[in-house]
């Protein structure tokens, strides 16, 4: 069950990663040769926090792209940072992406993804392991900075040390639920309990991150049809 779920999740991130190639990154090296990409393939770098190296007029930059695929045509008003999870290997939890010491990662794309049937034209929920580039009918980017979502959190009075510790807490007490809440309601924390991996995340709010985004791109495929 749990090899068949990563197959499928898999399958619908090369969909989207082939989406994003043909309308999203090509578009913008069409607009200006200075913008050069490379999508990485091998899983060494991947779990480094490297999905597409962009060259820009000689700036290196690394992206993590993270969508919630799980969350299709849903219009979600957050977006899931990982604290902590389990991993083969490891007898206690480890650090999820957000503070993972070995990632290269110094951009995020954050995405919200619509996809629709291709005959029909309408708003569809594609199951991930079926899905196809053409079923992508708009993607939502949000570009950030790491280390701008870090300072976010770090402002409203969550830093490293103190999320993590909150995470143990939540662990340790699946059952309080006030543990998942703060006195700030722009952010709050979820536990995936029915996951393999059972994540601990932070949630912020979707405004927020457009607010403190470096562009927020609306893509379809048409190619970039806005951006702020």
């Amino acid at each position: 069950m749990v090899a068949s779920l990563r197959k499928s999740d898999s399958i619908a991130e090369q969909a989207l990663g082939a989406f994003l190639d043909e309308h999203f990154y090509e578009t913008l090296h069409k607009r200006d040769a200075g913008f050069e990409y490379e999508r990485v393939h091998d899983r060494k770098r991947q779990l480094k926090g490297m999905d597409v190296i962009v060259n820009y007029h000689g700036n290196r930059i690394v992206i993590d792209e993270k969508s919630a695929l799980h969350w299709i045509n849903r219009n979600l008003r957050t977006f899931s940072f990982e604290l902590s999870s389990l991993q083969s290997g490891h007898r206690d939890p480890v650090p999820g992406w957000l503070y993972n010491a070995n990632a290269e990662t110094n951009r995020y794309l954050l995405m919200w993804v619509k996809t629709w049937d291709i005959q029909t034209g309408q708003l569809k929920e594609i199951p991930l392991g079926e899905m196809v580039p053409e079923n992508f009918k708009e993607v939502e980017c949000v570009l950030v900075e790491r280390s701008k979502v870090q300072r976010y959190l770090s402002r409203c009075g969550w830093n490293e040390d103190l999320l993590m510790k909150r995470a143990e807490e939540i662990r340790r007490h699946p059952d309080n639920r006030q543990l998942r809440r703060t006195s700030n309601s722009l952010i709050r924390f979820a536990f995936s309990e029915n996951l393999k991996e059972r994540p601990v995340n932070v949630l912020i709010e979707r405004d927020v991150l457009k607010a403190i985004a470096l562009h927020v791109y609306t893509v379809t495929n048409a190619g970039i049809v806005s951006v702020s």
